[in-house]
C-alpha cells in the first residue's frame, strides 16, 4: 500500500498510535493529530509537502574536508575536523513553529548527501539516464527533486570519491568468497553503503554533565595519557582529542543557531533565549538566565565581560532576594569585588563594576489631572523611582483607572516608553483589599477612594511605594511575586 493511499480507515494496524490519548507516533496522515496547534500546523506542513528535496551543501563541505583540508590526518582526528567543518559551514535554518533546532545538514524537509559512504546515487543518476529506473520525481515513495544543478554537482564530487568511498573500500578488503555471498545470501551493504546506525549517545548523562562538564571529562581524560613508544596510548591520545574537537564543533553550533535566534527575535520584536558558552560549559549564563526568569540586563557589554570571567574563574552574585543553594557554577555568594551580579530591581552598585539583572516585576499605578503631557507623567514616574532607589527597568506595566483610557498624555508616556498599560472599572478597584490613602476628592470624580494604590496592587503581590504626587500626577508602585530560582 502506498501512502497516497493510506487513509484513516484503511491504514495498516503498524502505524496506529502509540499512545490513544495523545496520538504519539501517527504517521501524520489524520488531521489534527495533536492536542497543540503548534504540532498539527508543523504536520500539515509536512503532509503538504509530500516530495522532499536534497541538498549538496553537505557533499561539498565533506568532499573538500575529507579529501583535501585534512587528507594524511590521523582517521580520528581527521572525522572529528570534517565534522567541525561541517557544523562550521553548512547553512541553519529555524522553522516557523520549531522549538527545537539543529538538522542533520541540510534545511527542513530536505535530505543531505554522504559521498563518502558509496557512489550509488550517481550510479542511480546513471540509470535514470538509460532509462532503466524511474527518475526520482517519479517514484511511488521517497519521492526527491532534484534539479539539473545539482545532479552535475553530485556527478563531480561522486567522482572524486571513487575506490576511496567506504563501501568500495570495505569491499575491496572482503574474501573472494564472501563477496560472492555479499547481497545474496547475507546483506552487508546496509553498512558498507551507509554510517553505522542503531547507535543511542548516553542523553542522561549529557544532561546531568553538561557540555561543560563532558569537556573537564575529557580533558582529565587527555591529562592521564602519557605519549612515548605505547601504540595504545597514542590511539587514547588521539581517540580524546577527537572529543574535544567534536566539543568544540558542538559549542559552535549552539552559537551559530544562538546569533541566527537573535537575529529573528530582533526582526518579530521578540526575545530570544540563547545558550551561550557559559551555559555549553555548564557554568552561569547570565544573558540566557535573564531572558528566561524575565530579567532585563543592565549593561549587555558588562554582561560579555561577566561571561568572560566566569569562563576563567568564578564571579560574586548578591541579591535583594533571597538566594537559594547551590548557586550556579562559576558564581559564589559575595557583596564586594571589581566585577560582580546583583540580582533585584533596586539601583545597587555593590561591586566597582556592578551587573544588574532586573526582574520585570513592578507595576506602577498612576492617577493623572485631565489634559496631562507625556512629559509631565514619564518625569514623575521616573523621579518616584528615583526618590525610592527603584529601577524603570522593572516596570510590567503601568495601571490606572478606566477614566483614563482616552487620556492622550498617560497613553503617549506608556507608548513612548513601551509600558504596557492597563484600566481597571472602579468596581475592580473597590474591590482590592488592603489599607489605602484615602481621597475624598479622588472619590467624588473616580467612584473610589485611591486609584494608583489600588490600581498598582491590583495583579500584584505587596505594595512598595504609597501614593507619591508629582506635578499633577500621583504614583505608587506594587511588586507581583518573584524568587530568584537557579536549576
Amino acid at each position: 500500500m502506498i501512502a497516497e493511499t493510506i487513509t484513516a480507515k484503511n491504514r495498516p494496524e503498524a502505524i496506529e498510535p502509540y499512545d490513544k490519548t495523545w496520538g504519539v507516533g501517527v504517521s501524520g496522515l489524520d488531521e489534527d493529530i495533536s492536542p497543540f496547534p503548534r504540532v498539527n500546523r508543523m504536520l500539515s506542513k509536512t503532509k503538504a509537502l509530500f516530495v522532499s528535496k536534497v541538498d549538496t551543501e553537505r557533499a561539498r563541505i565533506m568532499t573538500e574536508s575529507w579529501l583535501e583540508k585534512h587528507k594524511g590526518e590521523p582517521a580520528l582526528k581527521r572525522v572529528a575536523n570534517c565534522f567541525y567543518d561541517i557544523i562550521s559551514q553548512v547553512e541553519i535554518h529555524i522553522e516557523e513553529d520549531e522549538l527545537i533546532v539543529g538538522e542533520v545538514g541540510a534545511a527542513a524537509w530536505t535530505a543531505p548527501l554522504y559521498p563518502e559512504f558509496s557512489t550509488w546515487l550517481a550510479d542511480e543518476l546513471d540509470q535514470i539516464d538509460r532509462g532503466e529506473v524511474p527518475d526520482f520525481i517519479d517514484r511511488h515513495n521517497d519521492k526527491y527533486i532534484i534539479t539539473d544543478d545539482q545532479r552535475k554537482i553530485i556527478r563531480e564530487l561522486w567522482a572524486k570519491w571513487k575506490g576511496v568511498n567506504q563501501g568500495e573500500m570495505i569491499r575491496a578488503e572482503m574474501h573472494p568468497e564472501a563477496k560472492k555471498g555479499s547481497g545474496y545470501i547475507f546483506a552487508n551493504d546496509l553498512y558498507t553503503n551507509n554510517g553505522i546506525g542503531h547507535v543511542t549517545a548516553d542523553y542522561p548523562k549529557l544532561m546531568k554533565l553538561g557540555y561543560g562538564g563532558l569537556r573537564k571529562l575529557v580533558e582529565a581524560k587527555l591529562a592521564e595519557i602519557k605519549l612515548g613508544d605505547d601504540g595504545d596510548e597514542l590511539l587514547k591520545y588521539e581517540f580524546w582529542t577527537a572529543q574535544l574537537i567534536s566539543l568544540d564543533a558542538a559549542e559552535l553550533y549552539f552559537k551559530r543557531y544562538g546569533a541566527l535566534a537573535e537575529k529573528l527575535a530582533e526582526k518579530l520584536d521578540a526575545t530570544a533565549v540563547v545558550t551561550t558558552a557559559t551555559d555549553v560549559r555548564g557554568k552561569f549564563a547570565v544573558d540566557a538566565w535573564a531572558a528566561r526568569h524575565g530579567c532585563a540586563i543592565s549593561d549587555m557589554g558588562l554582561a560579555k565581560a561577566v561571561s568572560a570571567a566566569i569562563l576563567e574563574g568564578d564571579v560574586p552574585l548578591c541579591s535583594q532576594f533571597y538566594l537559594p543553594v547551590p548557586l550556579p557554577e562559576g558564581t559564589f555568594a559575595g557583596e564586594t569585588g571589581p566585577l560582580g551580579i546583583f540580582i533585584g530591581w533596586h539601583v545597587r552598585t555593590p561591586f566597582a563594576r556592578t551587573l544588574r539583572l532586573i526582574p520585570r516585576v513592578l507595576r506602577v499605578g498612576v492617577g493623572c489631572r485631565r489634559g496631562i503631557s507625556a512629559e509631565a507623567v514619564v518625569r514623575a514616574v521616573q523621579t518616584v523611582f528615583a526618590e525610592n532607589g527603584l529601577d524603570t527597568a522593572a516596570i510590567r506595566g503601568v495601571c490606572s483607572i478606566d477614566l483614563k483610557q482616552d487620556e492622550p498624555g498617560l497613553l503617549a508616556a506608556c507608548e513612548k516608553n513601551n509600558w504596557p498599560v492597563h484600566f481597571y472599572t472602579a468596581q475592580q478597584l473597590r474591590d482590592v483589599a488592603g489599607d489605602f490613602t484615602p481621597s475624598d476628592f479622588v472619590r467624588s470624580v473616580t467612584g473610589v477612594d485611591n486609584v494608583c494604590e489600588r490600581a498598582a496592587l491590583l495583579d500584584a503581590e505587596r505594595l512598595i511605594v504609597q501614593k507619591t504626587a508629582r506635578d499633577g500626577v500621583t504614583v505608587a508602585v506594587a511588586a507581583e511575586h518573584w524568587e530568584v530560582r537557579f536549576g
